[in-house]
């Protein structure tokens, strides 16, 4: 399994989990999308609900500072160096696996 088919088989509840572990407010629906608070560039409870997820490309879209859209190992890097935590791409798959249980999980970073 590649990051590409890891972040494709990710559940609404497994985005909701990782989303509450990063202290931040679960999806609301949004018609087939979802809709959050701005964690990409804000502190949790700071940001407003500008940050969509759109389960049929598997990608977010911020529409207030980032203005960029980026999938959720990327969402993770960004909130991490936010809150002033530096995190690579690895870091962050590697933080998915520990919080979803994919120990045994090995990854190849692909294109996106």
């Amino acid at each position: 399994m590649d990051m590409k088919e890891l972040r494709e088989s990710l559940t609404i509840e497994d985005i909701n989990f990782l989303l509450g572990e990063l202290g931040g407010a679960p999806l609301v629906q949004k018609g087939t999308n979802y809709i959050t608070e701005t964690l990409c560039h804000h502190y949790p409870g700071e940001g407003s609900h500008k940050l969509y997820y759109y389960p049929n490309t598997h990608l977010w879209q911020c529409y207030t500072g980032c203005q960029a859209s980026f999938d959720i190992f990327e969402l993770i890097v960004r909130h991490k160096n936010t809150i002033g935590e530096l995190y690579s791409l690895t870091q962050a798959i590697q933080w998915v696996k520990a919080k979803l249980g994919y120990d045994d999980f090995d990854f190849e970073i692909v294109d996106k």
